[in-house]
């Protein structure tokens, strides 16, 4: 889980260096981290608009 939490947040990073790169507005991307029955777990990730 930690591996792949890392993997996310780096392309999470990359997302938002590559959206910034322009003149669009700054995107921040957030990562949500849910734990599921079985010691499995869901992962999402969501790019908010920071205005600019």
């Amino acid at each position: 889980m930690r591996l792949l939490r890392k993997h996310l947040c780096a392309i999470a990073l990359s997302v938002c260096a590559v959206s910034t790169a322009g003149a669009a507005p700054l995107v921040e991307p957030t990562l949500h981290l849910k734990p599921q029955a079985g010691g499995s777990g869901r992962v999402a990730l969501t790019l908010d608009a920071c205005g600019g």
